[in-house]
């Protein structure tokens, strides 16, 4: 097997299978969230019975929704990320070329051609890491290590949030577009299109459970 066959397996195995999971658990980690948001707005006020458990809920999805950013943005040489292969395709850009493309991968269209890889590389992994520093701090700081000036620590919003899993996801599909021939719309990717299901209605469950706790 040849240097471009080599790296092409490697990168199409990532991409359908470690990066994958990794976006399929973010998915759904975000979508449970949204659904347990949503859940509590006909309860406004009742919550506060319930603080610790909301906390407690709130406080996970931060802590999961951090530290698979921080996993996803990771550039150590002994991890799967989507850094450390945007990185490795940067590195070996020299053999993504239409003719290797075309044979390890297959043809996914007009317009492709026009892509300069290097400039796309280079502008996806400041994209990544835009987005994901204030994120990586945090958890770094304050999840993954008890620092001792992690008072000093912001927490992300919840728009930094959503901006670094939408950047994530973003770049993801373009990439395993690019070199898998994963379909999606590069610019707008859906992304319950990565899952190989549809999930359960979360929000029904969640109320059904503030319904209980409320009964006197």
């Amino acid at each position: 097997m040849n240097t471009a066959a080599k790296l092409f397996s490697k990168w199409q195995d990532w991409i359908k299978n470690d990066l994958l999971r990794q976006f399929q658990n973010l998915i759904i980690n975000q979508h449970i969230a949204a659904e347990f948001e949503a859940s509590l707005k006909p309860f406004v006020g009742r919550e506060v019975e319930w603080g610790d458990l909301v906390l407690w809920m709130s406080v996970n999805h931060i802590a999961n929704t951090g530290s698979a950013i921080r996993r996803l943005n990771d550039s150590a040489r002994d991890t799967i990320s989507l850094r450390r292969l945007l990185e490795d395709v940067r590195k070996h850009a020299a053999v993504v070329t239409q003719e290797n493309l075309s044979t390890y991968r297959g043809d996914i269209g007009p317009g492709e051609s026009n892509v300069n890889v290097e400039e796309a590389l280079d502008s996806d992994l400041r994209l990544l890491s835009t987005s994901g520093e204030p994120i990586r701090k945090f958890v770094n700081k304050m999840i993954a290590h008890n620092a001792d000036d992690a008072h000093k620590i912001t927490l992300p919003t919840s728009e930094e949030f959503k901006n670094a899993v939408h950047s994530f996801h973003t770049v993801y599909r373009k990439w395993a577009l690019r070199l898998a021939g994963m379909n999606c719309q590069p610019e707008d990717p859906n992304p319950n299109d990565l899952l190989p299901m549809d999930l359960p209605d979360y929000r029904t469950q969640f109320t059904k459970m503030w319904n209980s706790l409320g009964k006197d």
